[in-house]
Parts: structure tokens; C-alpha cells; sequence
């Protein structure tokens, strides 16, 4: 091979390796201005594209909605009817209501406490008995006046009683309505609270 040939060649490589190189910067630079508008779900996932620079972003999803006054209703009538033989104290429904009641309810809460159950309760944690509540409703209460922020709802189910020992003797009523007329108030955060309560059965 001539000293010419050799030098054409070794030209050529110089040029293509010139040519390779701008090419994988290119390259290179091309991916990064990418990866800004991508978005990865997860560990391989496949990229999605995200929002370029100046467009708008899509708003977030809404909180979920409080839960309506027939819902508290319900939850308070079964918090307040449940009762289970570990329970510490015959009394202890009124911790799984308050977080359902305004401060004016809460106050009222404060008559129940302290109860011993006498004997009934002491039956009941002998016997290993649970009461739960099952077949709840509320309604707006006949009669009753309501606004926008204030509502009277007459709520009812069927407490239920069962118990390890002596099943056919339990202490409260295996089966038994209970009722209640509860007024619930809007607080300005928008949540339902029980405000004040009437009640039978």
C-alpha cells in the first residue's frame, strides 16, 4: 500500500470517528431534554409524558366528601348501643361517640360516666357477651324542623346480644329496637356533628 492510500485512510477514520462522536453527543443531549417532560410511574414502568413548560397542570383530585348526617346518625346509634365483655368499663361508648358529637354533646356525654352496671354488667363480662347493632336507618324526624346547617333525623336499628356462656340467658335482650331523634349541627369546617339527642327503646 502507498504512503497516499495510507494517508486517505487514516483521514477517513479521523472523519468518521469525528462524525460518531457528534452524533452521540447529539444523542445524549436529545435524551436529557426528554427525561425533563417525562414522568415514571414506578421502577420499569414506561415513561409518561408529563406537562411541558407553559402548560397548565391538571388540578388535584377533590378531597372525598364528609360523610353525611344520616351516616353520623347511624355510627352514633351504634356507637352508643355496642358494647364488648373486654370493655374496661360498662361506660365505654361514650369514647367510641365523641368524635361524633360537638363540644355542647360532649359536655352532656359527661352524666353517663362512671356507671357501674351492677350486676347486668357483671353478667355480661362473665357470660363473655358482645352487643352490636344491625338493620340501621335514619330519616328526617316527622315534624322536625330543618336548614341548611342544622337537621333532626330519627335513626333506629336492632341491638343484638350474643354470648359464649349461657347463650339462652344472655343479660340484655338477644334482640331489641333502639331508637333515637338526634339533632346534627354543620360545624364551619362542614362536618356533621351530633348536637343533641332524644331517645327510646
Amino acid at each position: 500500500m502507498s504512503r497516499r492510500t495510507i494517508w486517505i485512510t487514516v483521514v477517513a477514520v479521523a472523519v468518521l470517528a469525528v462524525l460518531g462522536a457528534g452524533f452521540w453527543v447529539g444523542y445524549q443531549q436529545a435524551a436529557e431534554d426528554d427525561h425533563g417532560t417525562n414522568v415514571v410511574n414506578h421502577v420499569g414502568a414506561e415513561p409518561e409524558q408529563g406537562p411541558r413548560r407553559g402548560e397548565p397542570v391538571p388540578p388535584r383530585p377533590s378531597a372525598a366528601a364528609r360523610p353525611q348526617p344520616e351516616t353520623v346518625a347511624r355510627q352514633w346509634l351504634a356507637g352508643q348501643h355496642t358494647l364488648y365483655a373486654h370493655d374496661p368499663r360498662p361506660d365505654a361508648w361514650i369514647a367510641r361517640v365523641e368524635n361524633l358529637a360537638t363540644d355542647q354533646m360532649r359536655a352532656g356525654l359527661a352524666q353517663f360516666r362512671d356507671g357501674n352496671g351492677g350486676v347486668v354488667w357483671e353478667n355480661f363480662q362473665r357470660q363473655r357477651c358482645t352487643r352490636t347493632v344491625r338493620d340501621l336507618h335514619a330519616e328526617q324526624a316527622p315534624g322536625a324542623p330543618s336548614t341548611e346547617d342544622s337537621r333532626w333525623l330519627l335513626v333506629q336499628g336492632v341491638a343484638v346480644t350474643a354470648c359464649e356462656l349461657n347463650p339462652d340467658t344472655p343479660p340484655f335482650p338477644a334482640e331489641t329496637l333502639v331508637t333515637a331523634t338526634l339533632e346534627l349541627t354543620r360545624e364551619p369546617s362542614g362536618e356533621w356533628l351530633v348536637n343533641a339527642r332524644t331517645e327510646a327503646g
